[in-house]
């Protein structure tokens, strides 16, 4: 018996005596990995920004919420609670409203704080005047905007106050990284909120006590418990040391992208490291029956093959490995130049642990069958040459090795992209184009049977000679299908949600829009909307509320547990855990389309009819005519789902989760929104200051400065997924290059055969091209069906967004696909143009 250091060093040998071979298989493995874990650390470090200084940026180690004003009577119930608990806290609102300079006017987030805020971190600001009575503090913005020269004594009207200029906050430890924010901030003291009025029934404000802990390590234990005690779902319990991803839908389609990414990069990696396994394993199939016939057990022959992967596997992680360490600081330059986020691309524990696992158990893993293979190999018919095929031996146990290699991708997918849903979508997606591939190969073996008689020698001998080599055939057409299909995919989703992000039509976006509008400033904001721009204006009704029951079970909030957490299970304990805003309205606008059951009818029943948002419906668990329960001011109002919407929330049109049919929320508490079209630059300012000088609780955005200042955001966004596809298509590229490389190696020995026989080498090239132009035709043109039906389930079942084609992008892949595998075949077919039929038959090929 061969001992395990013998059986090593005789491992190391074979894989220094096939140099070119091992060399192809660690490329394979540095290019896959490197894309994979550049990606993956990229999307964590967006996620990890807002969490690298999770108590700063928290404001605490526990923080309550809530999209109103908190009771004196919560408040104090949460310090009872927490008694004994927590060494300081600070109580802050925060919400929307307009400020004036001189006949100056703009939206601004005014947060109004105690002395104590904040508990963690420091204010950076420049003070210019010190010891003022009713101070203010502003970003630097609004100096900019309103043209405010800072030498002198300056007042800014808030509401019904008006403040003294007392300096500029340079940084909020709060702050957390977003797209495109609306308004910059202003800061007031906290007992000088009442003196502007602001505050009225209805308001959009959010109410925010902060504590800080003697021990922060028990925020989570505390959150849990309040969660418990308080099933009021409006109120948010936050722990610094468990926070929920921004909410930002920009945010979060970029997130889902760059799992959709990711998952590609696992894909292709997969996809090639199979073939390649494959590959080798016929190539090497004399080599391993000699070894077993001197004298290697069959147990012997699987380590030594599982050692030399190991090893290949474990050079390429080091290899990859540094040229991250490399690549981080000019990436975390990038990252702050090009994407405003200073976050440090650091291997975090679950980076390293995931990618490790990755790299040295995936081949381990896709080599099983190869390893099967080895152990049940019979070495005698294969050293006489016999045609004896090993994966003809296609039992029950191997199809159960097969199901667990789907299994385990489909897990390490979910582990990937956090979310069950990509991750089974993605997984599910590529299992149907494999079973598609094997159905599209099986009508054109059955075609071209029937009609095989009609072609000439050449054309007939080039197709039959790929099906007789139908394994080797079905390998090369499912591994190039798949691999343009996702290739295909990635900008199709670029495109459609760039698409979404961006205003269709600039004449549909409304100039302002409005806010807060209490219900008697009704008559006279009308007024003089039609007065200075003769427009009747369109009011939507808000009316605050929580859902109580979904038909007979109650709808509590959900406590969060576990280690790990999808985005689905974020998703929907941020949906459980928040009020809802109802309104009522008789016709669809035009950035809603039902997608589900049946628009309000004419009359009101028994129970009200009430319709959707489709996202919001899933994450509620509400569907077509359950009944819903909601607390309306304490006034308990049904409502039945008789249908779902589908919603374009970038429209900047008034849009709601749920809409109930008129004649049943009239009369309950509310305050209105609307939108102001088609104003010039002048008239804004104008309506902006008249409005402001009568309403001065009514809030108003300037929808087109917002859309400009976030459309430079998605710019950049956009080039960020530009790049992270250009990844992916190297990675599929290398994957062609193997590809092509392996085939002609595969076909030498038949090609030079044809040779002895009389043929011309012109013949036997055209014979071998003609081969690869079938099958590279057959694959781009299935890859493109797939890869476009792909990019619409992933973008209905994922996105629920509509599909918008990036002809542009397709374009150039099919012209870089075509190139560079019309190249890879010139420069791989030099072998038949160079080396002699009778040395090939001399050495044995």
């Amino acid at each position: 018996m061969m001992s395990f250091f013998k059986l090593m060093r005789f491992s190391m040998k074979d894989i220094f005596s096939q140099k070119r071979i091992s060399s192809f298989f660690v490329i394979n493995l540095i290019l896959g990995f490197l894309g994979f874990f550049l990606l993956q650390i990229f999307q964590n470090s967006l996620v990890l920004e807002t969490q690298n200084k999770a108590q700063e940026t928290l404001g605490g180690d526990l923080v309550i919420s809530v999209r109103r004003e908190l009771t004196i009577e919560e408040k104090d119930k949460f310090d009872t609670k927490l008694k004994n608990q927590f060494l300081a806290k600070t109580q802050y609102y925060d919400f929307f409203a307009m400020t004036q300079f001189d006949s100056k006017t703009r939206l601004v987030l005014v947060k109004a704080v105690e002395e104590t805020y904040p508990l963690y971190g420091q204010f950076k600001k420049t003070i210019f005047q010190d010891n003022q009575e009713i101070p203010i503090f502003v970003d630097p913005e609004i100096i900019d905007q309103f043209q405010i020269d800072t030498k002198k004594l300056n007042q800014i009207s808030l509401g019904d106050q008006k403040f003294n200029l007392s300096g500029i906050i340079q940084s909020d430890p709060t702050r957390t990284f977003r797209f495109g924010a609306l308004a910059p901030s202003v800061y007031i003291r906290y007992a000088d909120l009442p003196k502007t009025n602001l505050i009225k029934t209805g308001s959009t404000i959010t109410s925010v006590v902060s504590y800080k802990l003697k021990n922060p390590t028990d925020a989570n234990t505390l959150k849990k418990e309040l969660e418990k005690d308080f099933t009021d779902s409006s109120i948010r319990f936050s722990s610094a040391f468990l926070q929920e991803d921004s909410g930002n839908r920009v945010f979060d389609y970029l997130l889902d992208y760059l799992n959709l990414v990711s998952l590609v990069a696992i894909g292709l990696s997969f996809l090639c490291l199979g073939y390649m396994l494959q590959w080798l394993f016929q190539l090497q199939i004399k080599n391993t029956a000699l070894f077993k016939i001197l004298g290697l057990s069959h147990w012997q022959a699987v380590q030594t093959q599982i050692i030399k992967n190991f090893a290949l596997s474990l050079f390429a992680f080091s290899i990859a490995t540094l040229f991250v360490l490399i690549l981080k600081s000019p990436l975390e330059q990038a990252m702050y130049s090009y994407f405003e986020v200073s976050a440090k691309l650091d291997f975090t524990v679950k980076s390293f642990f995931v990618n490790l696992v990755f790299i040295i158990m995936g081949p381990q893993l896709v080599a099983i069958p190869s390893y099967l293979n080895i152990y049940q190999m019979d070495p005698l018919p294969i050293l006489k040459g016999q045609n004896h095929d090993i994966r003809e031996k296609f039992n029950l146990q191997k199809n159960l090795v097969l199901l667990g290699l789907m299994i385990t991708f489909w897990l390490i997918a979910i582990l990937q992209s956090q979310s069950v849903l990509i991750g089974s979508a993605f997984t599910g997606a590529l299992l149907a184009i494999g079973l598609s591939t094997i159905a599209v190969l099986f009508i054109f073996k059955v075609l071209i049977q029937k009609i095989a008689d009609r072609f000439s020698f050449q054309n007939k001998y080039a197709i039959t000679s790929l099906l007789r080599q139908k394994k080797s055939t079905y390998l090369i057409f499912t591994t190039m299908t798949l691999s343009i299909a996702i290739l295909v995919l990635l900008p199709q989703i670029k495109k459609s949600i760039l698409t979404e992000l961006r205003p269709q039509s600039a004449s549909k976006i409304p100039s302002l829009f409005m806010f807060d509008i209490q219900p008697e400033q009704v008559t006279g904001l009308e007024k003089i909307v039609l007065d200075k721009t003769q427009q009747k204006i369109q009011l939507t009704p808000l009316v605050r509320s929580r859902i109580l029951k979904i038909n007979d079970a109650d709808y509590e909030r959900k406590a969060e547990s576990g280690f790990f957490k999808t985005r689905e299970d974020e998703n929907e304990a941020r949906f459980r855990n928040r009020g809802v805003n109802l309104t009522y309205k008789k016709d669809l606008q035009d950035s809603e389309t039902l997608i589900k059951g049946r628009w309000f009818s004419s009359t009101t029943s028994d129970i009200p009819e009430i319709s959707l948002e489709e996202r919001y419906a899933d994450r509620v668990g509400a569907k077509l005519n359950d009944v819903m329960t909601f607390d309306v001011q304490g006034l308990e109002i049904k409502g039945q789902v008789t249908s779902i919407r589908r919603v374009r929330w970038t429209s900047f049109q008034p849009n709601f989760f749920v809409v109930f049919q008129p004649g049943v929320l009239e009369d309950a508490p509310q305050v209105f929104l609307s939108a102001v079209n088609n104003l010039a630059t002048d008239q804004v300012r104008t309506l902006q200051t008249d409005i402001v000088n009568t309403f001065s609780n009514v809030s108003i955005i300037d929808v087109r400065e917002s859309v400009e200042k976030s459309l430079v955001f998605i710019d950049k966004m956009a080039l960020a997924l530009q790049i992270m596809a250009g990844l992916s298509l190297v990675v599929g590229f290398f994957i062609f290059i193997i590809l092509i490389n392996t085939q002609v190696r595969e076909r030498l020995s038949e090609m030079n055969l044809l040779q002895v026989l009389g043929a011309q080498l012109v013949v036997v090239y055209s014979i071998f091209v003609k081969q690869f132009a079938l099958i590279i035709l057959f694959s781009l043109f299935f890859g493109l069906f797939f890869g476009v039906a792909m990019a619409y389930f992933l973008m209905e079942t994922l996105f629920r967004l509509s599909l918008t084609f990036d002809f542009i992008s397709l374009g150039i892949l099919i012209f870089l696909l075509t190139a560079v595998l019309a190249g890879i075949i010139y420069f791989a077919t030099r072998p038949i143009r160079q080396l002699q039929p009778l040395q090939l038959l001399k050495d044995g090929a």
